[in-house]
């Protein structure tokens, strides 16, 4: 035991020395450690700056909007009229006249939306045969499968030979299982006014004047068709013929008294007269007859106006302030 101690003092001061170099060895290991970790750590922001600083280039471009959706404008109807251009609606049409023609109630309301007791009256009632030479002219509607239609058609009257060309306003709508129907019951106020405006498109305007000049020209060609549409006409031309002349009396000549002029009718004093309803679009003229006359307006189906007399195949109308002429084939 003496010995080791003498040995551990003998030795000590070397085992002091070993031990001062190793720990100035571990503290100059920890300085270069701390020196480096400095550095790497001013370093790392400036690294990271030059990778978020934009360029200038950069910094001049603006950045890009979201696009937004443009809103999709809603149809605007069309004021050209398009000829058997919608297959099911021409379809709907051939069911519609020909169940007319054959008086088949049952199947005009599966066509329909309201069928009254009157509409029936009048379809059993109508002496029409048959309906043939069927074009269907199409405006856009007011709603998404809506149809104003223009239907000329020519039809067959019992016991006459000539067929009679004709002209209909219908208003086709869709039902919720999609099928297609005629409209019969009163339109809205906004459909109304679409179907009135229709009325005086181009277009629209010059199919009725071709309907009628032809309605016309029929009439006028067969005697025996021309004696259906004006009865009274007939039995005042037969009643002429049986008549026998009267003498006729010499008469004293008289001094013509000066015509006093008669006082024109107040613009607000509506004339008396029969009420009759267009049941078709018809242009009103400014006398009787086609070569002759002007067009002075227009009036879709279901206008009301008072019948003043008639002249041939004419009407005398008044109507809101206007008198005119129009054709008896839309009454």
């Amino acid at each position: 035991m003496n010995e080791f101690r003498e040995w551990l003092s003998d030795n000590l001061r070397y085992f002091m020395l070993g031990g001062g170099i190793l720990l100035a060895l571990i503290l100059i290991f920890l300085g270069i450690r701390l020196i480096s970790s400095t550095i790497s750590g001013n370093d790392t922001p400036n690294e990271v700056q030059a990778e978020t600083t934009p360029t200038p280039e950069e910094q001049q471009e603006e950045p890009s909007a979201t696009p937004t959706e443009t809103p999709t404008p809603e149809p605007t109807p069309s004021d050209e009229l398009a000829k058997n251009a919608v297959p099911e609606v021409n379809t709907l049409i051939e069911q519609y006249y020909t169940a007319i023609a054959a008086k088949d109630i049952e199947k005009l309301r599966t066509l329909v939306d309201t069928l009254t007791a009157e509409d029936e009256n009048n379809i059993s009632s109508d002496p029409v045969e048959s309906y043939r030479d069927i074009n269907v002219y199409t405006l856009s509607g007011l709603t998404d499968g809506s149809y104003i239609t223009y239907v000329s058609y020519k039809y067959k009257l019992p016991d006459i030979n000539t067929e009679v060309p004709g002209l209909s306003q219908l208003y086709i709508q869709t039902d919720e299982a999609g099928s297609l129907y005629v409209c019969t019951s009163a339109p809205n106020a906004e459909t109304q006014l679409l179907i009135e405006k229709s009325v005086d498109y181009a277009d629209v305007k010059q199919l009725i004047s071709h309907v009628q000049s032809e309605y016309e020209t029929a009439v006028n060609s067969d005697d025996a068709l021309y004696a259906y549409f004006n009865p009274d006409a007939s039995n005042a031309s037969e009643e002429t013929a049986s008549a026998e002349p009267e003498p006729t009396p010499e008469a004293t000549p008289e001094p013509t008294p000066e015509p006093t002029p008669e006082p024109a009718p107040a613009e607000s004093t509506v004339p008396e007269g029969e009420w009759v309803v267009l049941k078709e679009a018809a242009n009103i003229r400014d006398c009787a007859g086609m070569k002759k006359s002007t067009v002075i307006g227009c009036y879709p189906a279901g206008t009301k106006m008072i019948k003043l007399g008639e002249e041939g195949l004419w009407f005398h109308v008044y109507v809101d302030g206007v008198y005119g002429y129009i054709s008896n084939m839309f009454f």
